[in-house]
């Protein structure tokens, strides 16, 4: 498969369908928006591009900013990690998530490890940290992420680990078979889903 940037460039109007169609890794997202004209994409994740190029081919307009939803800022200090200090400058570390966790562990005992928890605690930082939030509220809602029962929701644009959490989840085989049909179903032309991909078996 040509990547995306190539693509870009042999055809800038392709179609929403085509796109959705594809599998595309982060860096060929990145050279695609800037080759359409986007600014400013380089800090931007996988799940943050996929949008913002389909909302383009939808539109043919360009977003104000490349910039996506703030709360991370890296190149300054870091904030010291305190229950009471208020979010300003987040890392997403080793040293912060230890601190989350063991926070958690003094407020509420054990508390699961849940996949996907840290992406959606990235998210709702990102979404509140405008209002004054504190690391306090941050690990109050790590626990409530990783106390809530049954599985969080599955992580927009991750497909690979969407569609074997599906595969397994409908006893459709081992991991390993699940890997197999993932690397079947990126070649197809079909969406990226463990729906599609069981349509087209059938």
């Amino acid at each position: 498969m040509l990547p995306v940037a190539v693509i870009a460039k042999l055809n800038p109007k392709m179609s929403v369908e085509a796109f959705d169609d594809g599998y595309w890794y982060a860096s060929d997202l990145k050279r695609f928006a800037s080759a359409l004209g986007f600014r400013g994409v380089s800090r931007l994740r996988k799940d943050q591009l996929e949008p913002l190029i389909r909302d383009h081919l939808v539109t043919g307009e360009l977003p104000k900013s490349g910039s996506g939803r703030g709360g991370t800022v890296a190149r300054k200090d870091p904030d010291v990690l305190s229950l009471q200090r208020r979010i300003v400058h987040y890392v997403s570390n080793k040293a912060t998530k230890s601190f989350i966790k063991s926070e958690a562990t003094k407020i509420h005992g054990a508390v699961p490890t849940k996949s996907g928890a840290w992406y959606w605690l990235n998210r709702w930082r990102e979404e509140n940290v405008a209002h004054g939030i504190t690391y306090l509220d941050l690990v109050n809602h790590y626990i409530k992420l990783c106390s809530e029962p049954g599985r969080l929701p599955q992580i927009p644009s991750a497909r690979m680990n969407n569609f074997a959490s599906d595969f397994l989840a409908a006893n459709a085989g081992t991991r390993q078979e699940a890997m197999r049909a993932w690397e079947q179903l990126k070649g197809l032309k079909i969406p990226k889903t463990f729906e599609a991909w069981k349509a087209h078996q059938s």
